[in-house]
């Protein structure tokens, strides 16, 4: 029997309270589609029983709903004209039909199926605010590289060199001997590899032993954090301490003392959680790895005193946030947490968004409508396949974003990246297919609505026109700002200043444009990402450029609040959802609907282990959901 047989679709209809208020309703629906209907799909039925095993064996896809009232009315008429039934009888399987098919199309696993044509108008946009809880914090302290004087700036090159394979002196090195002839190239390079293995005998020899510490190379974000975390520590020192920049050393972020009163800092007076003592450990434990690597003698470093000094500081910050961890996790998802049905229906409201009027009747923009699709597919994404916002960002038609056939035959889009989180850890690309549900959202975005933004950046008309704006727009505004302010107006504004105010954004907007147009021509040629920035105010130079990792938090917003305003029009209450949370979502829904044997396929999905989904799953299921599951019968 299908997932959503045409047996079991009626069967849920009967459990509604509509019709088990008034079970006559299932009656007249099975008889109209018996006699009137189906027979569309099937020449006969010689037996009630063979209808019951046709409704058992068809899919509602295979027999066309959204066809049935047409249907019905058609094949009615010809049985009335025929004699085998009365006119007088249509009512009842009309309102059966009709309260049926009502209920169907708002049934979210149904909007799934059946990707139905856009409404003519977008929902209303409902106003929301979004209440901050504000930390305890005075200014901004931490330093600049720009700011750091010699002795830190090489440091952090140094140190960078270190951890960073891609930025070591062997690759710079390298690089430097493409152009020389191929025989002078292998003698140089032959030369600096005999030189490195004297110094490395050097070096192993005078400790002693040939062992030392194994370094795991660190992603561009990981020492990103690190270096941040850094740069604000010594922002502390100067800022905050009132240390002379001169005094500080390199030192001074290994020394457990300083790094305490630091943490007591950024927890007491700015309101942090103990994981920024976490942060700023892990930071002082890479560089002191990084300041010992030739002393010691084992792999891990274990035989520095100061290393495990700073690993025992770690740990100790470690448990006090998992201390802390449970009820900030119930305060925080109090506030956006969503079951996933209901993100199921969010991606239903964003989609009606994607209307080609507003909802005054009037055309919208170009960017308008890819802004509106953007958004809907990037959390339709995360509601049925909650991948990393990184590997969304970074889904490159072709490349990492390509379609594929899957042993059903069937066509689908599947992921392949290769600079993921994890890249490190496993040492393997990522591959994985994406939900089939996605499919045709894919196919029109990526061949209707994404080229929209690329075709307009072409010429400057266009550009403007994919804006809603136009030279002779700017020109008609202008007129009109001269004229207000002579106070002459078309129509009678209610205050003069605000329109005058109104006229000037909207003056200052199209110039935005227009003076960015040859940026965003470059960008749009050289874009290749599925989803990009459009830019707005005085970003607008971005227009087509990625959501790299600088700008993640872009992407982040872009989910949190769109996510806000659906929810508080189909719930009442804004829901701040970041793309994180899905994840949450979707291994706690997992559970629940009793599929925990799926645990390890829907980890590898996700891209950890199965002992961080477990955790995912954790942090937002409530003792009471899972009591509920067994209250009723546990003992049976």
């Amino acid at each position: 029997m299908s997932k959503y047989s045409l047996h079991r679709i009626i069967y849920l209809w009967s459990q509604t309270k509509e019709v088990s208020s008034n079970p006559v309703l299932l009656k007249f629906l099975k008889t109209a589609l018996k006699l009137y209907i189906l027979c569309n799909f099937v020449s006969s039925f010689n037996s009630h029983a063979d209808f019951e095993a046709y409704c058992h064996k068809a899919s509602i896809q295979e027999v066309a709903p959204e066809m049935w009232l047409k249907i019905f009315r058609e094949n009615f008429k010809t049985a009335v004209s025929l004699g085998k039934t009365k006119q007088s009888t249509q009512g009842n399987y009309s309102s059966a039909l009709g309260r049926f098919l009502k209920w169907l199309q708002k049934e979210t696993w149904y909007q799934e199926i059946f990707l139905h044509n856009l409404p003519d108008r977008a929902p209303c946009t409902i106003p929301i605010s979004r209440k901050w809880k504000p930390r305890v914090q005075d200014y901004e302290y931490g330093l600049k590289v720009e700011e750091l004087p010699e002795h830190l700036s090489v440091f952090l090159r140094e140190w960078q060199t270190f951890w960073m394979p891609h930025n070591s002196i062997e690759e710079e090195n390298s690089q430097k001997c493409e152009n020389l002839p191929r025989r002078e190239t292998l003698v140089k390079t032959s030369v600096e590899r005999r030189n490195k293995r004297e110094k490395r005998r050097v070096e192993e020899q005078g400790r002693g032993t040939f062992d030392r510490p194994v370094l795991i190379k660190y992603s561009d974000k990981t020492f990103k954090n690190y270096s941040k975390s850094v740069l604000r520590f010594w922002g502390w020192c100067i800022n905050v301490e009132c240390y002379s920049v001169d005094e500080i050393t390199i030192n001074w972020i290994t020394d457990k003392i300083l790094l305490e009163d630091y943490a007591t800092h950024l927890i007491q007076d700015r309101g942090r959680s103990s994981h920024s003592g976490v942060s700023i450990a892990l930071a002082a434990l890479s560089v002191a790895k990084y300041l010992t690597y030739k002393d010691s003698r084992r792999r891990d470093w274990s035989d520095i005193p100061l290393v495990e000094e700073l690993r025992n500081l770690c740990n100790q910050y470690k448990g006090e946030y998992n201390k802390q961890k449970p009820q900030s996790d119930e305060e925080k998802w109090e506030e956006k947490e969503l079951a996933h049905e209901e993100a199921r229906k969010v991606v239903w409201y964003l989609y009606q968004h994607c209307a080609k009027l507003n909802a005054r009747g009037e055309k919208r923009s170009a960017s308008a409508i890819l802004k509106a699709w953007r958004v809907y597919l990037i959390v339709k994404i995360l509601v049925y396949a909650p991948i990393r916002q990184q590997e969304i960002r970074n889904l490159r038609e072709g490349d990492t974003l390509i379609r594929v056939k899957d042993k059903n035959g069937a066509e689908r889009y599947a992921v392949r990246i290769r600079n993921h989180k994890n890249l490190n850890k496993t040492g393997k690309s990522r591959y994985y297919p994406l939900p089939t549900v996605l499919t045709q959202d894919l196919d029109i975005w990526l061949q209707l609505i994404r080229p929209t933004a690329i075709e307009a950046a072409k010429n400057l008309d266009d550009y403007l026109k994919f804006f809603g704006y136009s030279l002779e727009l700017e020109k008609q505004l202008s007129q009109r700002l001269e004229e207000a302010k002579k106070g002459k107006t078309l129509r009678k504004v209610k205050n003069l200043e605000d329109y005058i105010s109104s006229l000037k954004k909207r003056i200052k907007a199209i110039h935005g444009r227009i003076e960015s147009w040859e940026v965003a021509k470059a960008n749009a040629e050289k874009c290749n990402s599925v989803f990009f920035i459009i830019g707005t105010g005085n970003s607008q130079t971005s227009f087509c450029e990625p959501y790299t990792d600088d700008r993640f938090s872009l992407l982040c917003e872009l989910v949190s609040w769109n996510v806000g305003g659906a929810t508080n029009a189909l719930f009442g209450c804004p829901k701040f959802l970041n793309p994180h949370g899905f994840r949450h979502i979707g291994s706690k829904h997992l559970r629940l609907i009793g599929k925990a044997n799926c645990k390890e396929a829907f980890s590898s999905l996700q891209g950890h282990s199965v002992e961080i989904d477990d955790e995912y799953a954790a942090q937002i299921t409530k003792d009471y959901d899972l009591i509920e599951e067994i209250v009723d019968d546990w003992w049976e």
